[in-house]
């Protein structure tokens, strides 16, 4: 009798231990949406130590992403 319970109970668990893993798709998919997640953070922390920066009176001129000749996203 306790033989054919283990049985059952390691049975069971190994079936709760199966679950389909997540396709390709979908692994990218969240991984996308995490890293964008973490720019938009950075991003926003940018822009309130450089709209710091401006309201201090620390920056020269100010700083607009057109105006940086070697960014590789500034369209010409």
């Amino acid at each position: 009798m306790r033989a054919v319970t283990i049985l059952s109970m390691l049975a069971a668990l190994g079936l709760a231990g199966c679950s389909k893993e997540p396709s390709f798709d979908e692994r990218y998919a969240a991984e996308s949406n995490r890293i964008e997640g973490m720019a938009a953070n950075m991003q926003a922390q940018l822009d309130e130590q450089l709209n710091a920066s401006a309201a201090a009176g620390r920056l020269a001129l100010p700083i607009d992403e057109n105006d940086v000749a070697d960014n590789a996203t500034a369209e010409p």
